[in-house]
């Protein structure tokens, strides 16, 4: 059997042989207001898969056919295979990454405090030193999957574990600062008889050297593989290139 090329003439794309525009959820809707049956709708995804386009083309085909951003996304990933074999990979580099960032914050904190606790420095220098070499192995890897395969990235398991790694990264930069803000401020107004330490200051500079930029790599990461995001993205702008055109 010949696998379908995917071609860039406007009429393989969705308009009069594809689905028409759909604003309320698909699963419900789809067969209602389109005319397409859930099987047409599947059999055209596969085809579309098939010929080599990805999610995001694919939702971008629907948006321009007018269906609304949240779900041309949401059936554009209906296009994905079932499994998602990249589980240990993304699960893997986002814990060592997030362990590694833990050693390197503690053991500064520890080192900038005289060392008050070697057990723990040694602790934390141990997690550090190993989970780090882990954490690019695996981040290494994935690269590789990525480059085989487009469809990895709008990969469930890299969506869930990036996204929580840039939730723990941020709350921890957050709480950081907003612990050392309030004791700085208690400090100056006589709250508290706590002198201002600078020791303190650097060690929650050192928090946000390491939380800030691996919360920015995980936040940028995770925003890639949500589909719903980009295509709201990407709908927003063709909208203000249009209205500029006007």
């Amino acid at each position: 059997m010949t696998v379908p090329q995917r071609s860039t003439e406007p009429t393989e794309r969705p308009t009069a042989s594809a689905p028409g525009a759909v604003t309320g959820p698909e699963d419900r809707t789809v067969g209602r207001d389109t005319g397409w049956s859930h099987q047409m709708l599947r059999n055209w995804l596969t085809e579309r898969r098939n010929a080599g386009e990805t999610p995001a083309d694919i939702a971008a085909d629907l948006v321009r056919s007018g269906w609304d951003a949240d779900t041309s996304a949401r059936v554009a990933l209906r296009s994905l295979r079932s499994a998602d074999r990249q589980t240990l990979t993304y699960a893997t580099l986002c814990l060592c990454a997030g362990f590694a960032a833990l050693g390197t914050a503690s053991s500064g904190h520890l080192l900038l405090a005289g060392n008050p606790e070697p057990m723990t420095l040694t602790t934390m220098l141990t997690l550090a030193l190993v989970a780090t070499p882990i954490a690019i192995t695996a981040a290494l890897g994935a690269r590789r999957a990525e480059q085989r395969s487009t469809f990895v990235m709008w990969s469930p398991a890299r969506r869930g574990w990036f996204g929580a790694l840039a939730l723990c990264t941020g709350l921890v930069g957050i709480v950081r600062l907003l612990g050392y803000v309030f004791g700085a401020i208690a400090t100056l107004t006589g709250a508290v008889d706590d002198d201002f330490s600078v020791v303190a200051a650097l060690q929650v500079l050192v928090s946000l050297s390491v939380a800030l930029p691996l919360f920015v790599v995980s936040f940028r990461e995770w925003r890639r593989s949500n589909l719903v995001i980009a295509a709201l993205s990407d709908d927003r702008q063709e909208a203000a290139g249009a209205a500029s055109g006007g």
